[in-house]
């Protein structure tokens, strides 16, 4: 059975309300590099890692709680999952699977909210869903400025 959490985005922020618990991902800064997730009473600092912003970091770099990479992703409670970020037209889907277990983000490409849907039982679900959620908005604001220097002629003048 898949259940649906409502994100909803305020003030450079994602709130994330699920059935019996909210949380925030709050991201502080212009560039989106490093965030800040809060859940469960805690808060865990997150940073993108890879220069094609794919790939995110929870934790300390040393002691890492969570990992988000197309090549090796790990997660609370569940261990090794895989992370797949694909682009469409309409938007950014961020996928966390193990198995039937599956945690869906989608970004819309124009400034709407997020949307989420979770299937299975996931240990910190906010937190994975923040983390998925984090990756896509880096991934998104790369693209754009791609595209705007792009179409700029990218000369740099």
């Amino acid at each position: 059975m898949a259940t649906t959490y409502s994100m909803r985005h305020e003030h450079g922020n994602i709130f994330l309300d699920g059935p019996s618990t909210s949380a925030v991902l709050r991201t502080g800064t212009l560039r989106l590099k490093r965030a800040e997730i809060e859940a469960g009473g805690g808060s865990l600092p997150i940073e993108i890692t890879d220069r094609r912003r794919r790939e995110a970091r929870a934790g300390t770099e040393k002691k890492p709680v969570l990992q988000l990479s197309p090549k090796d992703s790990f997660v609370p409670g569940k261990g090794r999952v895989r992370w797949e970020v694909k682009m469409r037209f309409k938007g950014y889907r961020g996928v966390v699977s193990q198995g039937a277990d599956r945690i869906e983000v989608f970004l819309p490409r124009f400034g709407r909210t997020p949307e989420c849907t979770v299937v299975g039982h996931w240990d910190q679900v906010e937190t994975v869903t923040l983390a998925a959620c984090f990756v896509l908005m880096n991934r998104r604001r790369r693209d754009g400025a791609i595209a705007a220097a792009a179409s700029s002629g990218g000369s740099g003048s």
